[in-house]
């Protein structure tokens, strides 16, 4: 132990007398470790850590399987018969629960507020294994018509709301209208589903009448706990048979089968390519880091070279003096770790922020305990290699020759041609590095100009949009249209710098997926659904086109007199290209199963065909549209609609002008998730921009360490051929000749970084293949812009030192040697 303090104390006072070392590495190890950790906190907690519910491995996700009108087949939500008929069934289930997301209105004070709500089955918490913190769940019953409503809180909406009143059970709260108490409080811990971060709370699962016994209406999750010593094989197999006997009792469910998926593969399913592409990027940059730090430790080991052969004469052992190294290094590495750590804690927040609710389990990041065991490994590793690279090298030289006065500029150690060779090597590393995370910036950076630069189809200049959802026990069967959707639009219409106005149930590049099967009379039937016509459906009243400057391509547009009791519909381009390419559109008429007041098919005719707009992503070619009359809105169940607002002023002057025209209609309506178009379009590609600003923070920062490395290099090297150069310059070469000999050897080493990372690029930018549009992975003017941008970079960076080079006074540099 004395001789630990002791070699502390040395170590301490040795890294004190060089602070400018010192901070160098302490920064660099900053960096490199800070990226690493930020980014394995995201992957620690949305990968590594389990769900937190009971037993999680034994829970799965149930879908419905279909036939895709794309060809293969979909997944999707389930009917409720179909979900009473699997939990009958399906024995090697445990148990089954079904939710679905409803958000409400949170009415009666004095600002409503719209709320992130989910129905469940009153067994969800059950099947989760999850038990509140205050109060109870729900009951068996307490989801069934008439029973009386209850609300289950989430920890953060309790403790907003409610400053966490522990009174909090019993409370009345209403919601759409309608009354429901307060029966328990839900730990900081849960969220339901996973994926979801912002959930207030949770009420019971009641189906409205019509789709009680409708198969035809699939909008159910499933979630269901595995049975005690099940395989997910054998139950797989056991609801093949489930949904074969149920579509031989119906034969309209004679294509629907069933998946099962694990949950937790399901909750990260989507982001988990990414986040290990990104880890593997933080890690390039650490890496990159190492190299540099590498680099600055072996060329202070070949200063010390003559101090160490004086500790080596007097007696010291290798080992001995690889302690003393090794103390050294991990002192730098704990000060790099600490600052890393605190890069890390910001760095976390940032990429929170920037990614809003797109990662899931975001509101469950932090810096733990299992972060910090990572980053001590990480420092100590560090800091064990950095210690043994000087001392390996140190025992390559000359005890003798190291003891000479003038044996710090010779032979062996940090300071000889392998010392020089081994840090050539670590700048071609660093250089590789670089341009294969530069140019998966650039493929990122090409690929969100190319998406922004996408015609959408519409307007987004000077629109301002506004969800607002209008509770069916509010306004019953067909009162919402004549009560509020239409006074709405009158009072907005009134207002100064309104050009125009509607509603639609699905924004653009916002909201999608309300999809359904058609027919087409006097057409024979498909022989299989995935051949019937498949179109996606959308509620608008007139005014809508006009808002978005959607043109109305043949026909016409909506009227005020289209609606429930006379039915018309448009459809877009690529709807009439694919079903009608040799007809008139507009003389033809759509059917819709289970329509008509009949249960039969309705058919209702074509009045209009407009322009394609890009609905589910700027990627995605626009998709098959029909759009109905919004009075329709209380028989096809969709009570949310989103108000567009097109005006002649900057959009967001409206906003509380808007605001409180639909306060004025109905005081208990909140309007929410309010945003101008541009910031929908925006939005719609957070995620790659997420991606790109994590991927282009890690590669300016491997730029910068890269170059601070070969500037560091060069200028090793010219301190350690002062001689050299001197002799050269007093034999007559000229000081352009010398620039020009430290500035090749800077373009070598960057070339050869070049050769090397241009083929470790082309296989790792495979893996961006995914988040890429309009740009292959190997794309050519990527590539060509990043390695043409890192030797320019390179050459820079040895050029200062070059010029100071040129500038040595051949006989003062003589005279000192």
């Amino acid at each position: 132990m004395g001789t630990l303090i002791q070699d502390l104390r040395y170590a301490a006072r040795s890294l004190g007398n060089a602070p400018g070392f010192t901070a160098i590495v302490v920064l660099t190890l900053a960096l490199g470790l800070g990226a690493v950790t930020a980014v394995f906190s995201v992957v620690n907690t949305v990968l590594l850590k389990p769900l937190p519910y009971g037993q999680p491995d034994r829970l799965v996700q149930v879908y419905q399987t279909f036939p895709s009108a794309a060809g293969g087949r979909g997944r999707g939500g389930v009917s409720v018969p179909n979900f009473r008929d699997w939990r009958e069934q399906a024995g090697s289930l445990e148990s089954l629960a079904a939710y679905a997301p409803r958000d409400a209105n949170l009415q009666g004070v004095d600002q409503p507020q719209r709320l992130s709500t989910v129905a469940v089955s009153a067994d969800l918490f059950q099947v989760l294994e999850a038990r509140p913190q205050l109060g109870r769940t729900f009951l068996a019953g307490e989801d069934e018509p008439g029973a009386a409503r209850a609300v289950v809180l989430s920890d953060g909406f309790w403790r907003q709301r409610f400053d966490a009143d522990p009174g909090i059970v019993g409370r009345e709260l209403v919601l759409d209208g309608t009354t429901h108490t307060v029966v328990g409080v839900m730990p900081p811990e849960f969220r339901f589903p996973a994926a979801w971060s912002g959930v207030h709370l949770w009420v019971p699962l009641i189906a409205p009448p019509e789709r009680v016994d409708n198969r035809g209406f699939n909008w159910l999750q499933v979630v269901g706990r595995l049975g005690p010593g099940v395989e997910h094989a054998a139950a797989q197999a056991e609801m093949d048979d489930v949904a074969r006997r149920i579509g031989e009792l119906d034969p309209g469910q004679e294509e629907v089968g069933v998946l099962i998926l694990p949950l937790t593969d399901v909750t990260v399913a989507n982001v988990r390519p990414t986040l290990l592409m990104l880890l593997g990027a933080a890690g390039l940059v650490l890496l990159i880091a190492g190299a540099n730090t590498a680099s600055l430790m072996l060329a202070r080991s070949s200063g010390r070279r003559r101090e160490l052969a004086v500790r080596a004469a007097l007696g010291a052992t290798p080992g001995r003096m690889a302690r003393q190294l090794l103390v050294e290094s991990l002192l730098l590495a704990s000060a790099g770790g600490a600052a890393g750590l605190l890069l890390a804690s910001y760095a976390t927040r940032g990429m929170l922020a920037v990614a809003g609710g797109r990662l899931p389990r975001a509101a469950d990041m932090s810096l733990d305990m299992g972060v910090f065991a990572f980053l001590m490994v990480l420092s100590v590793a560090c800091a064990v290699a950095f210690a043994l690279l000087p001392a390996l090298l140190a025992r390559r030289g000359r005890l003798h020759d190291d003891l000479k006065e003038g044996g710090a500029r010779g032979g062996g150690g940090g300071g000889g041609r392998g010392g020089n060779r081994f840090r050539g090597a670590l700048v071609v590393g660093q250089f590789a590095l670089s341009l294969v995370l530069l140019v998966g910036a650039g493929l990122l950076v090409r690929t969100v100009s190319v998406l922004l630069g996408t015609e959408t189809g519409m307007r987004t200049e000077n629109v301002l949009t506004m969800h607002v959802a209008v509770p069916g026990e509010r306004y019953p069967a067909g009162d919402m249209v004549q009560r509020f959707h239409a006074p709405a639009l009158e009072q907005v219409q009134a207002l100064p710098g309104v050009r125009a106005v509607g509603w639609t149930s699905h924004l653009p590049l916002d909201e999608w997926g309300t999809n359904f099967w058609f027919e087409i009379p006097g057409r024979p039937a498909p022989a299989s659904r995935a051949d019937q016509p498949f179109a996606e459906l959308r509620l608008v009243s007139a005014g809508y086109f006009q808002a978005l400057g959607i043109p109305v391509v043949q026909g016409r547009d909506l009227a005020p007199g289209d609606g429930l009791h006379d039915p018309v519909v448009l459809i877009n381009s690529t709807l009439a290209r694919r079903y009608f390419p040799d007809d008139d559109p507009t003389t033809q008429r759509i059917g819709i199963p289970g329509f008509a007041p009949d249960g039969g098919v309705a058919e209702i005719p074509i009045v209009g065909v407009v322009g394609d707009v890009r609905q589910a992503e700027l990627a995605l070619d626009p998709m098959p549209e029909v759009y109905f009359p919004y009075d329709l809105a209380s028989v096809l169940g969709i009570p949310k609609f989103t108000l567009v607002v097109s005006t002649d002023v900057p959009a967001t002057i409206l906003t509380g002008a808007v605001r409180r025209a639909i306060l004025a209609v109905d005081p208990d309506q909140p309007a929410y998730n309010v945003q101008t178009m541009e910031q929908v379009v925006t939005g719609s590609i957070g995620d790659r921009r997420l991606y790109l600003w994590l991927l282009g923070a890690f590669a300016l920062v491997a730029l910068a360490l890269a170059v601070a490395g070969i500037y560091g290099v060069m200028s090793y090297a010219v301190t350690q051929r002062t001689r050299e150069i001197s002799v050269r310059m007093a034999l007559g070469a000229s000081p352009g000749g010398v620039r020009g000999l430290v500035v090749r050897q800077a373009a070598m080493l960057a070339l050869l970084g070049v050769a090397v990372g241009v083929p470790a690029a082309l296989g790792l930018t495979r893996l961006l293949q995914g988040l890429l549009h309009g740009v292959g992975p190997a794309d050519p003017v990527t590539f060509a812009v990043v390695a043409s941008g890192l030797l320019a970079v390179a050459l820079a960076a040895g050029y200062l030192p070059a010029r100071r080079a040129s500038r040595v006074d051949p006989m003062v540099a003589l005279r000192e040697e």
